[in-house]
């Protein structure tokens, strides 16, 4: 049997707690060398709160081409689009 994921795995922010789905911001990839500059841990960050993290506004050089950053929100658009 293949155990079932929380609802907090996937769609909670670890940090402020906001739904990723509402925010617009479920899903999106950032180049490998970006995640570890936030704690590399497992879980889920909107824009913002991995931002923090890292100390820095994310740029177009941190996200790979890659399908799933085409579904975008607001934030995230400017930030690959800028």
């Amino acid at each position: 049997m293949i155990p079932q994921r929380s609802k907090e795995s996937y769609e909670i922010c670890v940090d402020c707690r906001q739904n990723v789905f509402e925010m617009g911001e479920a899903f999106y990839k950032v180049k490998k060398d970006v995640w570890p500059l936030a704690g590399g841990e497992k879980g889920v960050l909107c824009i913002g709160c991995l931002e923090a993290r890292i100390g820095r506004e994310l740029t177009p050089e941190d996200f790979p081409d890659n399908h799933i950053n085409r579904k975008r929100s607001d934030r995230l658009r400017a930030r690959k689009d800028s």
